[in-house]
């Protein structure tokens, strides 16, 4: 959780988990004080200057907040649904925001290029005042740091979207599993292990249709929505094989296990893909109940 409050938006998680303590009827001084950490925490960082990027992910941590709490106390007990949920109902949400305000895509897109390039800046100082173009960098026209750094930044721009909504899906899970250490007498059930994280098979209709779209060929608004709900949901799959991988090594030495840890940090992008294929064929396979662990095995 720590690591999330340090590089993550907070309000997915302290929203969340500050409401549903105050619902439960704080008794303890422990509930309390997490109260008080939010609010003090919303208090300072509304406070802060900010950018319509900056709005954007308050606002979605604001309804993401609501949303979260409401399907909670509605009694849906599977905690990925609840966060499904409200991750979709956020993004219609933000969407019927930005058509109030009379914004679109573009406007939060140069927001976040202008936000990005300007911490660059800050931390690099012979970059150009302005960022290159998509053009520019596709002719060849950069190269080195430059280069690295606008494509890094044109590559997160295009999926932006799906990265904060995976940060909401991460930041309920946290609040949730926070919130039952935490509060007196919790709603609801307590969250299963990670080894046992898994989801609806008829999600992967969805990784086939957004895929053809973009084999298709489609543009705009189309392929914007397209690849952000792709890589959002393959995000979701891999997340899904490293749950099987996870339940496969539990009868394995620790060493096993810390060895393949470090390797596929080495070996990132490759072991991201091999996560993605395993969540993928578990749809099918149901991997996991082929191999259930061993009496007493630990998480």
């Amino acid at each position: 959780m720590l690591g999330f409050l340090l590089a993550g938006p907070k309000g997915f998680v302290l929203g969340p988990l500050a409401l549903l303590l105050f619902l439960s009827r704080p008794r303890s001084l422990r509930e309390w004080v997490w109260i008080l950490i939010s609010v003090v925490l919303a208090v300072a960082l509304l406070r802060l200057p900010a950018s319509l990027s900056d709005r954007t992910i308050r606002a979605a941590a604001a309804f993401f907040t609501g949303a979260f709490v409401m399907t909670s106390l509605a009694g849906v007990r599977s905690l990925f649904n609840r966060a499904l949920a409200s991750v979709t109902f956020t993004t219609a949400a933000v969407a019927g925001w930005f058509a109030t305000m009379g914004l679109g895509w573009s406007d939060l897109r140069e927001s976040i290029v202008s936000t990005q390039w300007t911490l660059y800046r800050a931390l690099i100082a012979d970059l150009p005042s302005t960022m290159p173009t998509r053009g520019e960098l596709d002719s060849g026209a950069l190269a080195g740091r430059v280069a690295d750094i606008t494509r890094g930044i044109l590559t997160t721009v295009d999926y932006w979207p799906a990265i904060h909504a995976l940060f909401a899906m991460a930041g309920g899970w946290l609040a949730w599993m926070w919130y039952h250490r935490i509060a007196s007498e919790p709603i609801g059930l307590a969250p299963k292990r990670f080894r046992e994280f898994s989801f609806s098979d008829h999600l992967v209709w969805l990784v086939i249709l957004s895929g053809a779209a973009l084999l298709a060929g489609v543009g705009g608004t189309g392929r914007l929505v397209a690849g952000n709900l792709l890589m959002f949901l393959l995000a979701l799959y891999a997340g899904r094989g490293l749950a099987v991988i996870r339940t496969a090594l539990l009868p394995a030495p620790r060493v096993l296990a810390v060895l393949l840890s470090i390797t596929s940090i080495v070996l990132l992008p490759l072991a991201m893909v091999t996560a993605t294929l395993i969540g993928l064929a578990d749809t099918w396979l149901d991997i996991r109940r082929r191999m259930a662990p061993p009496e007493g095995a630990l998480p």
